[in-house]
């Protein structure tokens, strides 16, 4: 299997995906910053991470990953959107992405009943700690399943067949939190939005650490779907 990955800034990579993703077979095609859309042809999915930019901004890699992500809505790819990516998914869909209460730091994300039988979230636990770096959100599109809460925004949605918005990011690994905690322009938009730059790179080794078989629990799902959508008819 060969999944595209768009991935919008160069220190914000794969993280924790990558692993359980090779293991499972899946070759993953980086695209880094890319300023025209993405051909899919030969493709198995697509996974949209997440950047500083937002969803509305005027950025070339911004608008080459929405159209990308239009293209891949329209297929029926299997497409995983993360953070940036899951907005620019609900926009695809035709839903508004507006500003939200800012989520910087560790929160606690909190599935809906609806995720038990999700193939993507249906083993992660009830209630869990995460990292999260945005401002903006998505309404739901008005034909997905809303998976996951935190107390203050949206976090999870699947849009039949195969798409699913994730607003927080189970890919960060502490490596890459570290480092966005100490360099940047990160670490002044996290202390600009109240983030405990020496707490949150103290944490960060734990949180990721106990996360991890999160991670692996959601890229093995994504891989089931891309499995089987690849697969030769019977």
């Amino acid at each position: 299997m060969r999944a595209v990955v768009i991935q919008v800034d160069a220190d914000k990579g794969v993280g924790l995906l990558e692993a359980p993703l090779r293991e499972l077979g899946c070759e993953l095609d980086v695209r880094l910053a890319p300023a025209e859309p993405i051909a899919l042809d030969g493709a198995d999915g697509l996974i949209v991470l997440g950047g500083l930019a937002d969803p509305v901004d005027d950025d070339p890699a911004v608008q080459a990953a929405a159209q990308t992500v239009a293209e891949a809505l329209a297929t029926a790819l299997p497409t995983l959107g993360i953070c940036l990516g899951a907005e620019l998914l609900a926009a695809a869909a035709g839903e508004d992405t507006p500003r939200c209460p800012a989520e910087f730091g560790f929160h606690t994300v909190r599935l809906e009943p609806e995720a038990a039988g999700d193939p993507l979230l249906g083993g992660l636990p009830a209630a869990f700690e995460v990292f999260e770096a945005h401002r903006y959100s998505w309404e739901t599109p008005a034909a997905a399943t809303l998976l996951a809460r935190t107390a203050l925004t949206r976090q999870a949605f699947h849009l039949p067949p195969a798409a699913w918005g994730i607003q927080f990011h189970f890919e960060s690994d502490g490596a890459t939190l570290r480092q966005l905690a100490t360099s940047e322009p990160t670490k002044s938009v996290f202390a600009a939005h109240g983030v405990d730059l020496a707490e949150f790179h103290d944490r960060a080794e734990q949180v990721t650490g106990s996360w991890r078989a999160g991670a692996a629990t959601i890229a093995r799902g994504f891989a089931g779907v891309m499995a089987a959508r690849s697969a030769p008819a019977a």
